[in-house]
C-alpha cells in the first residue's frame, strides 16, 4: 500500500468528505440487471425431498444450530442464513434467521445460489449418466464433443473424469467466466473453453470453473436436452447482498446459462440437505489426487482431521455463499447458506464456516477471534491513503516551495507507481480485471481509485512545484533579493 505526505490544515478534511461521499455515490450506483434463472427442475425420484411434516422442527436451546446459526450471522454479517445437519436419512437439525433479498423471512425453502457447491452437483449428475450408459468417465471428451477434438485439450485426450476432477489442465479464468462467455448454454462455449492458451499439464490438479463449463456442455450433447432437466437446480434466487463499506447492499443474481455446471445453481438448503444426504449414503470415489487434498467427485477432499475424511466445498457469487461439508465416518453432513457475500469476506466466511461445522460435527463451540476481518482493514488503508493524499496535495498547493529536481523526479515515479497499483489491483485481489472486481467489491475498486488518484494528485503537485535553482528561488533569478 502506498504511502503519501499529509497536513493538518482545516480545509482538506472537508474536502476529502467530499470526495469519500461521491465516491460511495459510485459505489452504490454499480449494481447490474436482474437476471431470471430457468424454471427449476424436477430431481430423480433417488432425490426426492422427504414431505414438510417429516422434517424436525427448528433446533433450539444452548449449543444447538440455532446458536451456530446466530454466531455464523453475526460473524459473516449476513441478512439471512440456514444451517442444515443432514445423516444418510435426511435433516436431522436445522435452523434459519433472518430475511432474503426481498425482504421475506428466511426458511429452508428459500432459494439461495451455491456458487461452486455447483461443482460437486454437477459430477453427481454425470456420475447417473455413468451409471445409465450414457457417457463413460474415462471417455476422451472429443469422443462426445467431436467440436474441440481439434482442439489441445482434445488432441490431448482429456475425459470426462479429467473435468471432473480439475486434473484436464483448462485454467481458473474469471475473466471468462464471469460474464465473458455471453452465450445461451454451455454447448455454444465448448470450443470456446478447450481451445483455452493457457492450458496446462493434463492430469496434475488445476482448479477450474472452465472445465466444469466443458462437463455442462458434456451433459447436454450426452442427454439432449438443456442442463435443468438432467437434474440441475434452477431455482429462482432473490436479490442477494454484496457489502459497500461493510454494510450489506441487495444486488440481483446475474446467471450465466452456460455456468450452472460450475456456480449458479441454485435451491432451497432442503434441496441441497438432501443432496448432502445421498452423498453420505453413497460417497464418490476417485482414481486420481489420493493425496490429502484429492478431488473425488468434484470435492475437496481432507483426511487426518478429527472428524475423519471430510469431502468440503465452498461456493460463492457476488451476494451468495454456500458450504457443504460431508463427513461420512461420522454420518453427518453440515450445509450453511447465507446470502451475503464480496471477495472480501472470503477469510472470514473460511473462519466461520470451519468453526460451526466443526462444532455441528462434535468438536468445540465456535468462538470470535476477536480481531477485524481482512475486509475492514483493507477499507481503513486505502482510506487513510486516499485521504493523505488528498491531503498532501491540499497543503503543497497552499504552501508552495521550491524542491530540488530529484525530490520532484521522487514524487512524480510515487504517483507513477499508484496508478500502476491501481491498474494491478483487479488482477491482483480478483484474478480478473476492474468489471469482475466491481461486482465483487464495489467499494474496495472505488476506495482503490479514489487512493491512487490521491496519491497521484499529490505527486503532480509537488512534482510541478517550483526547483531549488529555478526562477523565484532564494537562490537567484527573477523577482529575487540579493544583498550586496
Amino acid at each position: 500500500m502506498l504511502a503519501a505526505c499529509s497536513g493538518t490544515r482545516p480545509r482538506p478534511p472537508a474536502v476529502l468528505g467530499r470526495v469519500l461521499r461521491a465516491c460511495l455515490v459510485v459505489v452504490v450506483a454499480v449494481s447490474s440487471p436482474a437476471a431470471v434463472l430457468p424454471p427449476a427442475a424436477v430431481l430423480p425420484p433417488a432425490a426426492v425431498l422427504p414431505p414438510a411434516a417429516a422434517l424436525p422442527p427448528p433446533a433450539a436451546g444452548p449449543g444447538g444450530a440455532a446458536e451456530d446459526l446466530r454466531w455464523f450471522r453475526d460473524e459473516v454479517g449476513a441478512p439471512g442464513a440456514v444451517l442444515v445437519v443432514v445423516g444418510p436419512d435426511g435433516v436431522r437439525e436445522w435452523a434459519a434467521g433472518g430475511d432474503d433479498g426481498e425482504g421475506r423471512p428466511v426458511d429452508l425453502a428459500t432459494p439461495f445460489v451455491w456458487g461452486s457447491v455447483s461443482k460437486p452437483v454437477t459430477a453427481r449428475i454425470v456420475a447417473g449418466l455413468e451409471e445409465r450408459g450414457a457417457l463413460r468417465a474415462d471417455q476422451p471428451v472429443a469422443e462426445i464433443l467431436p467440436e474441440v477434438a481439434d482442439t489441445e485439450l482434445g488432441r490431448r485426450g482429456a475425459t470426462v473424469r479429467d473435468l471432473v476432477e480439475h486434473t484436464s489442465g483448462l485454467p481458473h479464468d474469471l475473466a471468462l467466466t464471469d460474464g465473458g462467455l455471453d452465450v445461451p448454454d454451455a454447448l455454444s462455449a465448448a470450443r470456446r473453453v478447450a481451445g483455452s492458451d493457457d492450458l496446462g499439464e493434463r492430469g496434475t490438479f488445476r482448479y477450474s470453473s472452465l472445465g466444469y463449463v466443458l462437463l455442462q456442455a458434456v451433459v447436454e450433447r450426452a442427454t439432449g436436452a438443456p442442463f435443468a432437466e438432467a437434474g440441475a437446480a434452477t431455482a429462482e434466487a432473490p436479490p442477494g447482498h454484496v457489502p459497500v463499506l461493510t454494510v450489506p447492499r441487495p444486488v440481483p443474481v446475474e446467471v450465466d446459462p452456460a455456468g450452472l455446471g460450475y456456480g449458479y445453481q441454485a435451491g432451497s438448503a432442503e434441496r441441497l440437505g438432501e443432496f448432502a444426504s445421498a452423498v453420505l449414503r453413497d460417497p464418490p470415489t476417485s482414481r486420481v489426487g489420493e493425496g490429502p487434498r484429492g478431488r473425488p467427485g468434484g470435492w475437496n477432499r481432507e483426511l487426518g482431521g478429527e472428524h475423519g475424511p471430510l469431502l468440503r466445498h465452498s461456493g460463492a457469487v457476488p451476494g451468495y455463499f454456500a458450504h457443504v461439508a460431508v463427513a461420512p465416518d461420522r454420518g453427518r453432513a453440515v450445509v450453511v447458506l447465507a446470502n451475503r457475500y464480496g471477495e472480501m469476506d472470503a477469510s472470514t466466511y473460511a473462519r466461520a464456516v470451519d468453526a460451526v461445522v466443526g462444532h455441528r460435527l462434535g468438536g468445540a463451540a465456535p468462538t470470535s477471534p476477536g480481531l477485524p476481518g481482512r475486509y475492514p482493514v483493507v477499507l481503513a488503508l486505502l482510506a487513510l491513503t486516499c485521504a493523505a493524499g488528498l491531503v498532501g496535495a491540499v497543503v503543497a498547493a497552499r504552501r508552495p516551495r521550491p524542491r530540488r529536481p530529484l525530490a520532484r523526479a521522487a514524487a512524480a515515479a510515487v504517483g507513477l507507481t499508484a496508478v500502476g497499483a491501481a491498474a494491478a489491483g483487479p488482477p491482483v485481489l480478483f484474478g480478473a480485471g476492474p468489471a469482475v472486481g466491481l461486482r465483487w467489491a464495489p467499494d474496495v475498486m472505488v476506495l482503490l481509485w479514489a487512493a491512487a488518484a490521491g496519491v497521484a494528485l499529490w505527486s503532480l503537485v509537488v512534482a510541478v512545484s517550483r526547483t531549488a535553482d529555478g526562477p523565484g528561488s532564494a537562490r537567484g533569478g527573477t523577482g529575487a533579493v540579493r544583498r550586496g
